[in-house]
Order: structure tokens, then C-alpha cells, then sequence
């Protein structure tokens, strides 16, 4: 099932994904930060419980919003990053649910994304 995880996205730049995904059939949901410390493919899954958390001294917010595809089609991803674009939102990073990443609490993926970002400056 396509899906979309939304971590500290604004309400205004929510509403507009909903709206756009909303007419692919694709679901969006945010997520609160008291679970930031779980994975990221178990948050995706719906499978979120007690056994899996991580260190939850990590449970702080992120330095920006992070977006993430799970299992959302190329075709599709290609029209929804055109639109955040084009409605100009102010989302930080974008990623993509992968086998490895998955693995990772929200704020393992973040940091990752933020090193991403240090190398292509």
C-alpha cells in the first residue's frame, strides 16, 4: 500500500499533500514525535510497539520536516514531488523507504539526510 510518513510538516503544507495524494489513492499520515525513536519501516507498517522503541532519551524534536515515500510508485512520486514543488512547501528532506533505512529510528534517518546534504554543499 502507497504511503506517506510526514515528520513536523505544517499543518498548511499537510492539508496540500493530502489533497494531492489524496487523488492517487495514497495515505499520509504524521507522525508524533514520541514516536520518533522507532523504526522507520515499522512506523510505515502500522507495526509500532513497546518491543521495538529505541533509547527514548532520544525523543526531542528534529532540526526541520522530513517527508518519506513507502512503497509509493515511481509514476506517483514523480507527480507529488512536482507538486511540492511547484506549491513551493517547506519541507526539509524527502527519502524514500528502503531496506536499509528501515532499520533506522526517524532520527538515525535525519541525521543521514542532513549528512547527505553537508556533502552536496
Amino acid at each position: 500500500m502507497e504511503k506517506i510518513l510526514l515528520f513536523q510538516v505544517s499543518e498548511p503544507d499537510r492539508k496540500i499533500i493530502e489533497k494531492i495524494s489524496g487523488n492517487m489513492r495514497i495515505k499520509v499520515e504524521s507522525i508524533p514525535q514520541e514516536l520518533y525513536s522507532y523504526k522507520v519501516g515499522e512506523l510505515a507498517e502500522g507495526k509500532v510497539c513497546s518491543m521495538t522503541k529505541t533509547d527514548e532519551s532520544l525523543n526531542k524534536p528534529l532540526e526541520g520536516s522530513l517527508l518519506v515515500f513507502a512503497d509509493v510508485s515511481d509514476k506517483h512520486m514523480d507527480k507529488l514531488l512536482f507538486e511540492i514543488r511547484r506549491q513551493k512547501l517547506s519541507i526539509k528532506h524527502k527519502a524514500v523507504l528502503t531496506p536499509t533505512n528501515k532499520t533506522w529510528n526517524v532520527y538515525q534517518l535525519f541525521f543521514q539526510m542532513e549528512l547527505e546534504c553537508q556533502k552536496l554543499s
